[in-house]
């Protein structure tokens, strides 16, 4: 079973992603968190229990407390190294240029993709190959 994260301060977007990610794959764990800091305790937790982490990240940029560039620089010491188990999408409405060469720079970072996500690139993410 796949887990999934969701970070993100969007609330509204947060319920739309996590059906249309269960819409597409129902076997899916989806667990949501306001902020980098609340995901970071979260793999904290993950790790110190022994479990697997998720296999993907959905990371906004802009959030607050800790935000997307933030949590990808406290992302790799909290893994212990185990962070290549994690594919990283940073997911954003931004339309500064500077904020995609970033994440396309960041060895952390699978791929950038602008909001709203479409169902192609969602079934792409998640390996589903269930016709819309």
């Amino acid at each position: 079973m796949k887990k999934i994260f969701i970070v993100d301060d969007d609330e509204m977007y947060q319920l739309i992603l996590r059906r249309n990610l269960i819409k597409l794959c129902p076997e899916l764990t989806v667990k949501s968190f306001g902020h980098g800091g609340e995901a970071i305790n979260e793999l904290k937790n993950i790790i110190a229990a022994g479990d697997p982490l998720p296999d993907v990240i959905l990371l906004d940029i802009n959030m607050p407390v800790m935000d997307g560039w933030q949590f990808l620089k406290s992302i790799e010491p909290t893994l212990e190294g185990r962070i290549m188990e994690t594919k990283i999408y940073v997911v954003s409405t931004s339309l500064d240029a500077r904020d995609k060469e970033k994440a396309q720079g960041n060895v952390l970072v699978t791929e950038y993709i602008s909001k709203p996500i479409p169902a192609t690139k969602l079934r792409e993410i998640l390996c589903c190959d269930k016709p819309e």
